[in-house]
């Protein structure tokens, strides 16, 4: 069985000899630490919000199916045609009111979803921390994926290193 990784750099040294002193972790501040990992951090909380308002669009986006049935079956009463002479078929308004809920189901999920993805870019951009506060907030209600990424939020963004991030 062959080596992992290499154990020589391309000049023949060993791997611990390219290391120079002045590269040490020592030697990098506490404050660029916290910088760094607040940025890091930051970048990942943009991804997630992209990837969570995708999944809210997409999930949303599957009620069109219903939402159009029950207009169809809405629009055409001959669908279902009574059981017995004298019994009438379901009633039409129900199917209306049905579609509408889900209707706005679906409005409601685009918009949340496109609400997260704008987070996102705030959150890229260093603006409007408000704003990604109260959606990081409302994410906590969608278990599993909101849930870890709400509270991903609220603890990066709550942080003073950051809070000076978007004063600046």
């Amino acid at each position: 069985m062959g080596r992992i990784w290499p154990r020589h750099s391309h000049r023949g040294l060993p791997l611990n000899s390219v290391v120079k002193p002045h590269m040490n972790s020592d030697a990098v501040s506490d404050e660029a630490r916290k910088a760094i990992l607040d940025e890091e951090h930051l970048r990942l909380l943009s991804i997630g919000h992209y990837i969570a308002g995708g999944l809210c669009i997409l999930f949303a986006s599957i009620f069109i199916f219903h939402f159009v049935m029950f207009f169809f079956v809405a629009s055409n009463p001959q669908f279902f045609p009574p059981v017995q002479p004298g019994h009438p078929g379901p009633p039409q308004g129900l199917f209306r009111a049905m579609g509408a809920v889900i209707g706005v189901f679906i409005l409601l999920g685009w918009t949340f979803g496109g609400l997260t993805i704008y987070v996102g870019r705030c959150i890229k951009r260093r603006v409007k921390r408000g704003l990604s506060l109260v959606i990081a907030c409302v994410n906590l209600l969608f278990i599993p994926v909101g849930t870890l990424l709400g509270v991903a939020s609220l603890m990066v963004l709550t942080r003073s290193s950051v809070k000076k991030r978007y004063e600046v």
